[in-house]
């Protein structure tokens, strides 16, 4: 049953505004299945506000692709740790869906720096961070996911669960 809804949701058609967001949000060497990755992600509503969705691959090797969330905006009021790593399960599923040639979907969740006002935002060797990482999941096609979390967001995103 998980199969066919995942189907369905993979291959509804998308309204316009989801085709320009989609388009908007995808980059990778692999472009066009970013994209397709991403109409299936954003037909429906999701917990965490998606920011890119990268598909990345080399002659001969399966495209992997890459969702990241953001880990301050979240769409629902009462969010549980266990609704979100839901979320991650639906997220990858509907991703493998989307491209049955993907190989692999990591999935990050990101939150802004306090940085001090002025401080400048370059590229390169002087770059400074803007953002920090605080959750991931990366799956393998067929296989368990692997989890990591940052526990002090935990405790402050998700305060009724955490441990």
């Amino acid at each position: 049953m998980l199969a066919a809804l995942v189907l369905a949701l993979a291959t509804a058609t998308p309204s316009p505004a989801v085709i320009y967001e989609a388009a908007a949000r995808s980059a990778g060497n692999r472009r066009t299945e970013a994209v397709s990755v991403a109409r299936a992600l954003l037909i429906r509503p999701h917990l965490a506000s998606i920011t890119k969705v990268r598909v990345d691959g080399a002659a001969g090797i399966a495209p992997v692709a890459g969702i990241v969330l953001s880990g301050t905006k979240f769409h629902a009021h009462d969010l549980s740790w266990e609704a979100m790593l839901r979320e991650g399960e639906r997220l990858a599923a509907l991703s493998f869906a989307a491209d049955p040639r993907l190989a692999e979907v990591d999935i990050w969740a990101t939150v802004p720096l306090n940085l001090a006002v002025g401080t400048p935002f370059v590229s390169g060797d002087l770059a400074v961070p803007d953002s920090a990482v605080v959750f991931t999941r990366t799956q393998r096609r067929g296989e368990a996911p692997v989890l990591w979390w940052d526990r002090v967001w935990r405790a402050k995103a998700f305060p009724a669960r955490a441990t």
